[in-house]
């Protein structure tokens, strides 16, 4: 075989070659779009996946969120005056008929003055202990020393009600309730062991006062 003829064989052999993988790499560029395409289009797909957002707000009406105002539920109605006119305080002392006068003694501290009088509910006299704007009667029951009755002597002290001497009727009403008895401008309210007695010259209080019922101590 001549040299020329030896050339040109071995060019078609090469350009054969340069065919072959320009073929080879067309097809696997190829291959590698489709693969590409594929990865992605899972991704795409869920980004156009409508997702429902849950939420307890109400929704908007005219571009306004109403927001209701919690529901309050009405207590029933109790009877404030019940038994707890009974009870003076002074000071942060509370004192009621039937009470021990050592302790009343010890947490208000020593009276103004001390005295005797005659009992409005027992034969004898009681001690009477002053204070500013009120006075406590103390008599002597089963060897003890006992609260029998608490007197308001001005307009300084006033009930845990707010009524003083000098309140209105009206006001000593709404305070008190209706009395259990009234007699002549004297009102009355009644426990089991004492009670609670307002007298009212013309539409204002003049005196208060309160007192153990006889039945409930015996000296």
């Amino acid at each position: 075989m001549s040299r020329k003829r030896r050339q040109s064989v071995t060019q078609i052999i090469i350009f054969c070659l340069l065919l072959f993988l320009a073929i080879l790499t067309a097809v696997f560029i190829a291959a590698c779009q489709s693969n590409a395409v594929d990865e992605t289009s899972p991704l795409t797909s869920v980004t156009n996946i409508d997702v429902p957002i849950m939420s307890d707000l109400p929704e908007p009406s005219d571009g306004v969120v109403k927001i209701e105002e919690p529901r309050q539920t009405e207590s029933a109605p109790t009877d404030d005056t019940g038994g707890s006119w009974k009870v003076f305080s002074s000071q942060g002392v509370t004192i009621a008929p039937g009470d021990e006068m050592e302790r009343v003694l010890r947490d208000l501290g020593d009276p103004n003055s001390t005295y005797e009088s005659p009992s409005c509910l027992f034969e004898g006299n009681d001690l009477v202990y002053d204070f500013d704007g009120f006075e406590i009667n103390a008599a002597v029951i089963d060897g003890k020393e006992i609260c029998v009755a608490v007197f308001l002597t001005d307009e300084s002290v006033q009930t845990p009600e707010g009524i003083a001497i000098g309140s209105s009727l009206s006001d000593m009403l709404k305070a008190f309730g209706e009395p259990d008895k009234e007699e002549v401008g004297q009102y009355t309210w009644l426990d089991d062991d004492s009670e609670l007695v307002i007298v009212v010259i013309d539409d204002s209080v003049s005196s208060i006062s309160y007192l153990m019922l006889a039945s409930s101590g015996e000296r």
